[in-house]
């Protein structure tokens, strides 16, 4: 069980914060993208994505700006 709570359920819930918090009003709200966030397989592995978006760069830049959130530990 530790394991599990360590490899995914931790990085999910991160995962979750960071796309409800920073990336869905960067990618969606300002930079007009149908949809954006983060996955997470079970294995730990974690994706950016988004979807229809005509902003790639300032995309590629708000996810850096939500790594750079949650290495600060900005959760709410």
């Amino acid at each position: 069980f530790f394991y599990v709570l360590i490899i995914y359920l931790i990085p999910k819930k991160i995962a979750e914060l960071m796309t409800l918090n920073v990336l869905n009003e960067e990618i969606k709200e300002r930079g007009g993208a149908f949809d954006g966030g983060i996955h997470i397989d079970t294995n730990g592995v974690m994706s950016f994505y988004s979807y229809r978006d005509p902003h790639l760069l300032q995309t590629y830049q708000s996810f850096e700006r939500g790594i750079q959130w949650a290495s600060n530990g900005e959760f709410k």
